[in-house]
């Protein structure tokens, strides 16, 4: 028997209509409870630009690590696209700096989105405004699920390369805006940002 190693791949559900869409998330659901040994990673994102679809409205993605079987036997509604492995990435990592942050009537430490002393992880410079703003990955400081946002990178410190293991956190990077990819050559761009934010106050 000759053994094929598991897929990545980002499973969706075209809309239809609500009555279908119940329909089709059920066969799903069903689907991840048959299929639970050979699921090896499992989470949900969200996209705007689900696969096989032109629909652009924010969307919920399933990302699984799983086998082919697996694949071959989804149900008739899903959709799904294989993507390369979610292996390591060599990144940035920052912390959350302690300090006060206004949101509506209270006063909050860290920032509206991420609870202060958590790590995050900024993605590359997505402008010509010095990286004073770009995307960043980490655990929003309610739900602890990962998001992406666009923040202020002057709410950070302790900043530093590292590798990135965590496969949510890469795809994020991945394809959440201006993220690490892997590529040897991003090296540079990492110890230059990193450089510039260790000396910004």
């Amino acid at each position: 028997m000759i053994f094929s190693p598991p897929k990545t791949a980002e499973i969706f559900i075209p809309r239809i209509d609500p009555d279908r869409d119940a329909v089709s998330k059920q066969a799903l659901s069903n689907w991840l409870q048959v299929w639970n040994e050979q699921l090896y990673l499992s989470f949900v994102t969200i996209s705007n630009n689900p696969p096989g679809t032109t629909d652009q409205q924010p969307q919920r993605i399933l990302v699984v690590v799983t086998s082919q079987d697996a694949l071959a036997n989804l149900p008739d509604a899903a959709r799904h696209k294989i993507i390369p492995p979610l292996d390591p990435v060599q990144g940035i990592i920052a912390t959350v700096k302690n300090t006060l942050y206004a949101m509506q009537d209270v006063t909050i430490r860290g920032g509206e989105h991420f609870a202060a002393g958590s790590e995050v992880y900024p993605h590359r410079q997505i402008s010509s405004d010095g990286y004073a703003r770009t995307y960043v990955t980490g655990r929003h400081r309610e739900t602890r699920n990962y998001i992406t946002v666009v923040q202020l990178t002057r709410r950070f410190e302790n900043w530093r390369s590292g590798l990135i293991h965590d496969p949510i956190v890469v795809y994020e990077l991945r394809y959440k805006g201006y993220g690490w990819i892997g590529n040897p050559e991003e090296q540079q761009e990492i110890d230059t940002l990193v450089r510039i934010m260790r000396k910004r106050k």
